[in-house]
């Protein structure tokens, strides 16, 4: 049954149409008290940087990456705590991902990000999945040199400073965070029973360098040109019913060399190359802000979504999302950015959300997308080939 809100607004809207003969569809009411039994994605609204929830029907709830502006400060997870609340009316999440450590996705550990979500008690978590990218045993000072790296190329302050504080027995988040397993769908695991999640890269593990020889995965933290710490990512696919949607945080798609004296690497064709997603899937959230580093074409052709979510900020640095990239994503399908964001590029038909980008599912078949009046229906739906 309807809300009293949603009659309310339906029958403004039809009485505009009446008199005015213009169609007008009355926003969802999808925050406060959520509506029940519905899933959704919410891509929010940080800036230049990445913050998702998903919530699954049963309340179920999946907090992927906590952005912050800057390394010394909180404003984002305060942002992002506020955000679920209202979205859920809970200070529970069942389970934070996160995709890699940089500071737009993870913030800084003694500042902000997880650090200050899980600290300050601003959330509560079930489980926290992370990458398995080093630790640190106590007894020693905790430092660059006295950690154990795993996983690993570039490391700065951030990973530093993330392992330090993990590792530590008497940190809040030492007994609730997990390794992320890949390949598998139980991990992270809704009780819905047409509800999945499967980790389909992490750790750059199967990823190979330009020579088509050497492993990305292992530790390259001392190597004179060390890998990118995008090309370590955690990748998701995120199922409800026949719905599926990636979301890979940077995941690189090329091989180069920065700038920066760094490598990027081709982890977009290995994660394409899942079971889980070879057959293609409805929804994607661009990799690394829409940059040219990624979405390469193997990668888009093999997904081919109906649509694609990019976070990314407003006349941001970095030039996100990349021409190229927007020209191959709307080859495709549909594009949703949380805002303008490079203010010299050509958006053709983009939708331009202007907040949060909010996807909602009803039952797992057809799905909105706000910000463009349109059902779409998936694309296992449709053609009812089978998940795996």
């Amino acid at each position: 049954m309807p809300s009293d809100r949603d009659s309310r607004l339906l029958l403004i809207a039809l009485l505009i149409v009446s008199v005015t003969g213009r169609s007008v569809v009355p926003e969802p009411n999808v925050h406060a008290n959520r509506t029940a039994g519905q899933f959704q994605i919410h891509v929010l609204q940080v800036g230049q940087g990445d913050s998702q929830l998903i919530v699954f029907p049963s309340g179920y709830t999946v907090l992927n990456d906590v952005a912050e502006l800057n390394w010394n400060t909180c404003k984002g997870a305060e942002y992002v705590a506020e955000k679920v609340v209202e979205i859920t009316g809970s200070k529970h999440v069942d389970v934070g991902v996160i995709s890699h450590w940089h500071v737009d996705h993870l913030g800084y550990a003694g500042y902000g990000g997880f650090w200050c979500l899980i600290e300050r008690d601003l959330l509560t978590f079930g489980k926290i999945v992370d990458r398995d990218g080093g630790v640190w045993q106590s007894g020693t000072e905790c430092n660059e040199n006295t950690i154990t790296w795993k996983n690993v190329g570039t490391v700065g302050g951030t990973a530093i400073n993330w392992v330090c504080y993990f590792s530590d027995a008497n940190s809040k988040i030492h007994g609730i965070r997990e390794v992320a397993v890949l390949g598998s769908s139980t991990q992270i695991s809704p009780p819905d029973g047409d509800g999945e999640v499967s980790i389909i890269i992490t750790d750059a593990l199967g990823v190979k360098m330009a020579d088509g020889i050497t492993d990305v995965s292992g530790d390259h933290h001392k190597d004179n040109v060390p890998p990118s710490e995008n090309d370590y990512c955690i990748g998701l696919l995120i199922r409800f019913g026949d719905f599926t949607y990636v979301t890979a945080g940077d995941l690189d798609g090329e091989y180069a060399t920065s700038g920066f004296g760094y490598t990027y690497n081709d982890a977009e064709s290995v994660a394409a190359k899942s079971n889980s997603v070879s057959l293609g899937v409805d929804v994607v959230h661009a990799n690394h802000h829409g940059s040219g580093h990624s979405s390469n074409t193997a990668y888009i052709n093999t997904l081919a979504p109906q649509a694609t979510l990019i976070s990314c900020g407003y006349d941001n640095s970095h030039g996100h999302p990349a021409q190229a990239v927007l020209d191959r994503l709307l080859s495709k399908g549909d594009v949703f950015l949380t805002n303008v964001c490079a203010l010299d590029r050509d958006y053709g038909r983009s939708v331009f959300v202007n907040g949060e980008i909010v996807l909602t599912s009803n039952d797992g078949r057809s799905f909105r997308i706000s910000g463009l009046e349109r059902e779409y229906i998936s694309k296992r739906a449709f053609t009812r080939l089978p998940l795996r």
